[in-house]
This record gives C-alpha cells, sequence and structure tokens, in this order.
C-alpha cells in the first residue's frame, strides 16, 4: 500500500467512525493496521472536502468491483 493509499485509508476509516471501522481492523494484518494507525494519529485538519474526495474516490472503486448496496447510499 503507498503512503497516499495509508493516508487515504486513515481518512475513509476515521470518516467511517469506531464502530464501522472496528470490524475491517479484523481483517487486516498487523502491520497494515500498524501503519493504518499511525497515518490515522498523524492526521491534522483535514477538510471536509478531502474526506468527500476520499469518499468519492472509495465509491468509484468499489463501484468498479460490484454495484451491491452504492445506489443506496444517495
Amino acid at each position: 500500500m503507498s503512503a497516499d493509499g495509508v493516508e487515504k485509508g486513515a481518512i475513509l476509516l476515521m470518516s467511517l467512525g469506531e464502530e464501522v471501522a472496528a470490524p475491517i481492523f479484523q481483517h487486516l494484518a498487523p502491520r497494515e493496521v500498524q501503519k493504518l494507525g499511525q497515518a490515522m494519529a498523524g492526521l491534522k485538519n483535514i477538510t471536509r472536502e478531502s474526506i468527500n474526495a476520499v469518499v468519492n474516490d472509495f465509491r468509484a472503486l468499489a463501484g468498479e468491483k460490484t454495484n451491491v448496496g452504492l445506489d443506496s447510499l444517495q
């Protein structure tokens, strides 16, 4: 995972909230959890526009893989 990808992952997980993000961590390798945790701790002054961009990127990528449930988010 690239540094940019780690930061985007951290932003996405933080935007999801603890209840939603916690089960996701169970599917990651310990090193991935460590990298994401460090990135999350280092995030400062993230703008709403940055969060929206990351979420929109995720939705676009997820939409390429599957269309299950994506329309329900709108």
